[in-house]
């Protein structure tokens, strides 16, 4: 019970609504423990982008976040901008996060096979188990959550991408501003609502 309200005590200071849960599953690697999160947002729709899937939220405490609409989301054409809507998707979990190299720099934006790993050998959790796309990103810092083990990173197309870190000293070696190459799985979310208009 002090579990279940902890957790939805940083949900709330993170600005999301609604429920969380933890699933753990053997990972990719021998004896790894790997956990993946259900987030349920309300959020206002800022940009929609049907050919991609992607829609960028805007929460209640002003937080963005970007996911990719799963082929389980069947009303993304009645989505509009400004519409408000309930969202739950998964959070990526972040492989690694680190300075990127020069070559990675020429190349922002790679989205890896479900075969590759990052340099450390592992696969971001639960990505291929729920069809979200394993990414590489060079992004830039824009905030830090070392409570909840997050980072909220800024791409270089522009969206945004919140990932929970295995390691937490991955956070303590990052500051605002930084720029930083991410591998994980993108934010695939499963259903997209819009919440009825009160009367």
């Amino acid at each position: 019970m002090k579990t279940r309200h902890a957790l939805l005590n940083i949900l709330i200071s993170a600005g999301l609504t609604a429920s969380a849960y933890a699933q753990e599953s053997k990972g990719p690697l021998p004896d790894q423990r790997i956990v993946r999160e259900l987030l349920s947002i309300t959020a206002k729709v800022l940009s929609i982008d049907i050919a991609t899937r992607e829609l960028t939220l805007k929460g209640p405490m002003g937080n963005l976040v970007t996911v990719v609409a799963g082929d389980q989301v069947k009303s993304l054409n009645e989505i509009r901008h400004g519409d408000e809507v309930t969202v739950k998707y998964y959070i990526g979990i972040a492989a690694e996060l680190r300075p990127p190299t020069l070559e990675e720099q020429k190349q922002p934006f790679v989205i890896l096979n479900a075969k590759e790993t990052s340099t450390n050998g592992t696969t971001p959790a639960g990505a291929a188990a729920h069809g979200a796309r394993v990414v590489r990103v060079v992004t830039t810092v824009e905030a830090l959550d070392r409570l909840t083990q997050t980072a909220t990173l800024k791409g270089p197309r522009g969206h945004y991408l919140t990932v929970r870190v295995k390691d937490p000293s991955l956070l303590e070696k990052s500051r605002l501003g930084d720029t930083v190459l991410v591998t994980c799985a993108e934010a695939l979310a499963i259903s997209v609502e819009k919440v009825k208009a009160r009367e």
